[in-house]
């Protein structure tokens, strides 16, 4: 059986499911791409598989320094940190020269190999490092910030310094696009649970005829049918929830 890699074949692979093709299902193509897409927003938010965590670069202009906010994608769902990129040499003004991170590591990196044989090695350097983090904290605090999934606004509300030209780098979480990822289409609980969506919407289109005796001598009874595909659809989601990934601390 070959699995969907596609919305369209999912659809179509769901209607067979609920045997499209032997029985009429009773749902408009509208009602079935809606149950598909339902699905596939439910699967997103809470299924591990459906997120990655990355990073975005930004480089500020005239509009986002004076607003101190930045547009971020649409799939973005959560922020983790906001990185000031320029504080490691990144900026475009080129103050690599003068930034003082940079220098204690080449610094650090000359001592490593001028000292190798005389049997320190990593030591000094590792000191070092652990002493700029606990400087870094103190002096440098990670910048405070906004952010909700619906405006797509990240908000900078610390007085990390912004300029333009320079880039802000965004640790983040976001949703796999399904159009570069073919693959989500075939997941297993995302199946399930566009079948069992789609179910309860021909249930409810049903229910519209209910005790109504077909000329075959057949009662339809689309409440049983409907309170069937809940009762699937609560044991589909709490499976997908039972695997969902420890958020952590994020701002979302």
């Amino acid at each position: 059986m070959a699995l969907p890699t596609t919305q369209a074949e999912l659809e179509a692979w769901s209607l067979r499911q609920l045997g499209g093709g032997v029985i009429r299902i009773n749902v408009s193509p509208a009602q079935v791409t809606d149950a598909v897409g339902e699905a596939l927003q439910f699967w997103q938010e809470y299924q591990e598989d459906a997120e990655e965590r990355t990073y975005l670069a930004t480089q500020l202009d005239a509009g986002m320094v004076a607003t101190r906010s930045i547009t971020l994608p649409t799939n973005v769902v959560a922020v983790l940190k906001v990185i000031d990129w320029s504080t490691f040499g990144g900026s475009v003004s080129g103050d690599t020269l003068f930034n003082f991170n940079y220098h204690m590591g080449a610094d650090m990196a000359w001592q490593m190999s001028s000292t190798t044989g005389s049997g320190s090695g990593m030591f000094p350097y590792a000191i070092t490092k652990q002493y700029l983090a606990d400087l870094e904290v103190m002096l440098s605090p990670e910048p405070c910030f906004r952010f909700r999934q619906h405006n797509g606004v990240l908000h900078i509300d610390s007085a990390m310094k912004l300029a333009v030209g320079n880039y802000v780098v965004v640790e983040c979480h976001r949703t796999l696009d399904p159009a570069t990822n073919p693959k989500i289409w075939s997941d297993r609980y995302l199946r399930q649970l566009s079948t069992a969506y789609l179910k309860r919407q021909w249930a409810s289109n049903l229910q519209k005829y209910e005790n109504i005796q077909m000329p075959s001598g057949i009662t339809i009874n689309g409440t049983q049918l409907k309170q069937e595909a809940l009762m699937e659809i609560q044991s589909i989601e709490k499976d997908i929830k039972m695997h969902m990934e420890p958020l952590g601390i994020i701002v979302a």
